[in-house]
């Protein structure tokens, strides 16, 4: 009677199939448009946030392309046109239409710091969220976040190894658990 308790159990608790479909379907054209800061001792320089972002956006970008996500779009985006995407999902959904793509992923990065540890090297730690516009509908099809730290020689290999373990994350949660 234990066993057929605890193999019903794991039946009723296992996730059903559905729980790991991917968020939207694979083959989908995706825009990306990534913003963030980047921390530093002192004063945060305009280029150095948008290197920082930019960077994390190709990460991304080619993270869902390695889950499957094979049309998308390349997006240099303008001020102006990143100007729209603080309109919410009416704006990103505008904004994804004029790309000519299905889905917008509109995203925010922040470099929390790399701090020198006690190995002699650093540790950064970064945060990123992430939603996903249907530019059909304006509805969001997907909210994640994701946070990540990483150890590296360097305060920017530190930031660029936790910005690939986060997108790969976050990525993850998009394709359903791949």
């Amino acid at each position: 009677m234990p066993l057929l308790l605890a193999a019903l159990a794991l039946f009723v608790c296992a996730p059903s199939g559905a729980a790991f479909a991917a968020v939207i379907p694979l083959d989908s054209r995706i825009a990306v448009a990534v913003s963030g800061g980047y921390w530093i001792e002192g004063d945060v320089s305009v280029a150095v946030a948008d290197k920082f972002s930019r960077f994390a956006e190709s990460v991304i970008r080619r993270e869902l392309r390695a889950a499957g996500f094979t049309k998308i779009s390349a997006t240099n985006l303008t001020q102006k046109q990143r100007a729209i995407l603080n309109g919410g999902a009416d704006g990103a959904a505008s904004l994804a239409r004029s790309q000519k793509v299905k889905y917008l992923l509109c995203g925010n990065i922040t470099e929390d710091g790399a701090d020198f540890n006690s190995f002699g090297t650093f540790t950064a730690s970064v945060s990123m969220t992430l939603q996903i516009v249907a530019a059909s509908s304006g509805e969001y099809v997907f909210d994640g976040m994701s946070s990540a730290k990483a150890v590296g020689g360097t305060r920017e290999e530190a930031t660029r190894k936790a910005v690939e373990k986060a997108a790969r994350d976050v990525v993850s949660q998009i394709a359903g658990g791949f």
